[in-house]
């Protein structure tokens, strides 16, 4: 292994030391969630998959879609309460309209 990687690990283990236990869930589920977004599955496979889930229907408005993803990954991480700090999390978080973001604007 790399000496920078093995700096890099103590660096990732000493923020994980320095970081509050009530927080740690939510910090395993980001490091799974980048874990599984960097080990993707080869894109025929992930096709096929999508492939047969529409077939059978097990599809969600878009709006849905996120909010129902995270519900399930909490639950099946046995961190059920978690999931009202979540909601509690989004109900503050204000929406903001397309059309109100000025910052799509400058998009060409």
């Amino acid at each position: 292994m790399a000496e920078y990687q093995i700096i890099e690990k103590e660096q990732l283990f000493r923020e994980i030391e320095e970081t509050p236990t009530e927080y740690l869930p939510a910090l395993l589920h980001i490091i799974r969630l980048y874990r599984q977004s960097v080990t993707l599955k080869p894109a025929d496979l992930s096709f096929r998959q999508g492939w047969r889930e529409a077939l059978r229907g097990e599809t969600l408005p878009v709006e849905e879609l996120w909010t129902a993803t995270l519900r399930r990954i909490i639950e099946e991480e046995g961190n059920k309460g978690s999931w009202a700090d979540f909601e509690a999390f989004l109900a503050a978080v204000p929406d903001v309209e397309p059309e109100e973001d000025d910052r799509l604007d400058s998009i060409d």
